[in-house]
């Protein structure tokens, strides 16, 4: 029989299962076991899988004459400049280019004349997150110029986003598709905002608890899938412990792409088991 005790962090992160049975920090080897955030203290022989954010590009779109938008390439950052994103959202950071090939006036590149549109047709405007090539409000491209810069959106969990749109208000108009790149889900968003929740019921916490095991818990097999191929020597989201809050979007970068599945079909499993405890 496997024994586990699993405690709290003060700020509501399952964390530090400790026994000789399975969990989510889990060494490939059988080490200490851990939940979700748990490191692990057995050697295990396999090597951490990273991801750098996942950037795709996509070709551009022409937009009304004498203007074209180009999609270089997309990432979703766990964070900007140390910031995370919003609750409830991730960070999408669009690097662009807008060429004038043609327009009378100068095109105004400010973040303010672009957005995002999702495929469940919801249209989100740019965050004030300071990238690092940010498009500037002091410029505007003449015709036969164009500029390189990035634009980053706070898109809210479950949402996926389908093309980037440019308006100078002024007529000047253009589009590209945004290609599909790995991204929070709607169940992982929805267990770290239980879990951060403070005022989180007895019975949430305690089926948190028990969703979480590597033991008998009803998400057993789920927990188990994903720390034996994603946790070993302290891989996988035990890497993101120093953001707590951002985990979803952390999962991506600390994750392999195949181990993004195995994550996301955990947190389903988690939040359809506890969804009349926590609700």
């Amino acid at each position: 029989m496997k024994l586990v005790s699993c405690t709290l962090f003060a700020c509501g992160i399952l964390v530090a299962c400790s026994g000789s049975g399975g969990g989510l920090g889990n060494g490939r080897d059988g080490g200490s076991a851990g939940a979700i955030f748990g490191s692990g203290s057995g050697s295990g022989s396999g090597g951490n899988s990273t991801n750098t954010g996942g950037s795709q590009t996509s070709n551009g779109g022409q937009g009304s004459a004498g203007v074209s938008l180009q999609v270089d390439s997309v990432s979703s950052p766990a964070d900007i400049g140390g910031l995370g994103p919003s609750s409830g959202t991730f960070y999408l950071v669009v690097d662009m280019t807008l060429k004038n090939t043609g327009a009378a006036m100068a095109l105004p590149v400010s973040s303010v004349y672009f957005s995002l549109q999702t495929t469940q047709n919801l249209v989100i405007t740019s965050s004030a997150a300071q990238v690092s090539n940010a498009c500037s409000s002091s410029v505007s491209v003449a015709s036969g110029g164009q500029n390189e810069c990035q634009i980053a959106f706070e898109v809210p969990a479950g949402q996926t986003a389908a093309t980037l749109k440019y308006d100078d208000l002024r007529g000047d108009t253009a589009s590209a598709s945004v290609p599909v790149i790995p991204t929070p889900s709607a169940a992982c968003q929805t267990w770290i905002g239980w879990v951060l929740n403070s005022s989180s019921n007895s019975a949430c916490q305690s089926c948190l608890l028990s969703s979480e095991s590597g033991d008998a818990g009803p998400c057993a097999s789920a927990v188990e899938a994903y720390g034996a191929s994603c946790t070993a020597d302290g891989g996988g989201v035990s890497q993101c412990t120093s953001t707590p809050d951002q985990v979803c979007s952390c999962e991506l970068t600390a994750d392999s792409a195949s181990c993004h599945g195995l994550f996301d079909t955990l947190m389903g499993c988690i939040v359809s088991s506890c969804m009349s405890s926590c609700q």
